[in-house]
């Protein structure tokens, strides 16, 4: 769901477990919803469905993956695609299909594959990393290379899950700060410490973002891990 909240634009979206191709269609989506106006006699939601292909999967890069005009679609390609783009294997024929660049026979040969399959809620592998949010990282490591706060005070905030927050006590920059680091942090000027909690901000921002991965908490429902 979404909305506005004292002027700020408010979406939540279901945590899903294992492919996040899904949860960024709906990010997509809701995110359509704040910012169009699809106006009298539209549907709203087919045309936040509609925003959230465009977006995530924009025509260029259909037409460059697929061709102006295609009457089937192979198994290589779409998963290709999904693992490319973050895009869910529906949402890549939906959007072709819109774009008139996939058939009807060959939009409705896969819709009707993936049904039998059982793969229109789950299409197993691969599968798209789970999206995180890297500001409250970047603020957490900011106010710990700066020794503003400890890593005990940043785990009573409950802003991170358990596992990035164990990435931040591995942090030699983390393990120094109460000693040697600390000392020469706080003999810096004012702008020497900013520009010393920027940069390495930016070394973690940019650590989290190549390998996405690491910011994927572990899920354990107790049953099958089977896709």
């Amino acid at each position: 769901m979404s909305g506005w909240a004292d002027g700020q634009a408010v979406i939540a979206v279901q945590q899903r477990k294992q492919d996040g191709a899904r949860q960024r269609m709906d990010l997509a989506h809701e995110l359509g919803h704040l910012m169009l106006n699809p106006g009298e006699g539209l549907d709203e939601e087919e045309y936040a469905k509609a925003f959230a292909g465009a977006f995530l999967f924009p025509e260029s890069a259909a037409v460059q993956e697929l061709g102006s005009k295609r009457n089937r679609l192979t198994k290589a390609e779409l998963l290709s695609i999904k693992a490319r783009y973050g895009v869910s294997m529906q949402g890549i024929l939906t959007r072709a299909h819109h774009l008139d660049i996939l058939a009807k026979e060959g939009y409705g040969f896969w819709m009707k594959q993936l049904s039998r399959a059982g793969r229109r809620k789950d299409e197993g592998e691969p599968y798209v990393p789970i999206e995180q949010p890297i500001k409250a990282l970047q603020l957490a490591s900011r106010a710990l290379t700066a020794g503003h706060v400890t890593l005990d005070q940043v785990k009573s905030w409950d802003l991170l899950p358990e596992d990035v927050v164990a990435k931040l006590a591995d942090d030699p920059v983390e393990a120094d700060t109460d000693h040697e680091a600390q000392r020469k942090f706080l003999a810096m000027s004012p702008e020497e410490r900013n520009r010393a909690s920027m940069e390495e901000s930016r070394h973690l921002v940019a650590f989290y973002v190549h390998n996405p991965e690491e910011l994927i908490p572990d899920f354990d429902d107790g049953g099958d891990t089977e896709p």
